[in-house]
């Protein structure tokens, strides 16, 4: 309800005032409370972070799960042998976050997964799935995840070449832009 006519014409942001869109957020809301999805992502949340930690803490390269409900880090650390040290090490010195920019960009290129690196924590890689997402679908999740693990570590002509595709084209953008 506006003040005066003058001001219903007013655009100043496309969702402000709007109807439609403040009975989407309603019927979300409905939804939310009625299915109950907050004490079910907790549950789904619980269920992710066991079934990682069991599959990716035996691997030197993953330091830590954690999370809260369906929000998640997976925590990246040096790893221990020479080899993989001084591949993460070169990387890292390139740029912190290429390393994490590498594990994203395989997840997404090879298993459909979208994922990103949380904020300025480049060794952390967050994933926040829909609240609807069913154990099947989570439990992929944790296949793509163990699976790229594997390729950092044993397939190395696989997982790090990228990260010098990566470095090129960034170069060649600030170079040519």
């Amino acid at each position: 309800v506006y003040s005066s006519v003058d001001k219903s014409f007013v655009h100043a942001s496309t969702f402000s005032e709007n109807s439609l869109a403040m009975r989407a957020a309603l019927a979300t809301l409905d939804v939310v409370e009625n299915e109950d999805l907050e004490s079910q992502s907790l549950k789904k949340g619980e269920y992710l972070r066991a079934k990682l930690r069991d599959r990716l803490l035996k691997y030197e390269i993953v330091q830590e799960v954690r999370g809260l409900g369906l929000m998640n880090g997976i925590v990246f650390q040096p790893p221990k042998s020479l080899a993989l040290k001084m591949l993460y090490g070169s990387f890292r010195k390139a740029h912190p976050g290429l390393f994490g920019q590498m594990v994203v960009r395989t997840l997404f290129n090879e298993h459909h997964v979208l994922c990103q690196m949380a904020g300025n924590e480049y060794s952390v890689i967050k994933s926040m799935p829909p609240l609807i997402i069913s154990e099947a679908q989570l439990d992929r999740y944790v296949d793509a995840f163990e699976s790229v693990v594997k390729t950092i570590i044993n397939e190395k002509t696989k997982f790090w070449p990228q990260g010098l595709d990566i470095a090129a084209k960034a170069f060649a953008a600030k170079v040519g832009g």
